[in-house]
């Protein structure tokens, strides 16, 4: 078996909410469920948890906020996600380049 950690998903937060559902929902089943916003930080742990590997996980804006709540503002360190710039064609408009 392997310790591995997961790495940062940079499409998706990976944090995990509640369901809503509660032992007396009818049929629901309470359970957590990833967040499905698009994550804008990754949170990076200060320190690793119990002497183990040091962990990090990308977080929508809300959830970044739940979680510096939850765990103070000094468990982690967060660093934006770099927006990826659109690259742009080398040949000018209009022209057909490589075609003879």
């Amino acid at each position: 078996m392997t310790n591995a950690l997961i790495p940062p998903d940079r499409k998706r937060c990976q944090a995990e909410k509640p369901n809503g559902a509660t032992a007396f929902s009818l049929g629901g089943v309470p359970k957590l469920i990833r967040c499905t916003e698009k994550p804008v930080v990754i949170a990076y742990e200060n320190e690793p948890y119990n002497g183990k590997k040091q962990g990090s996980m990308s977080l929508c804006q809300k959830c970044s906020e739940v979680f510096v709540k939850q765990m103070g503002s000094c468990y982690a360190t967060f660093e934006p996600i770099a927006k990826k710039k659109k690259r742009k064609s080398s040949a000018p408009a209009g022209s057909r380049a490589g075609r003879s």
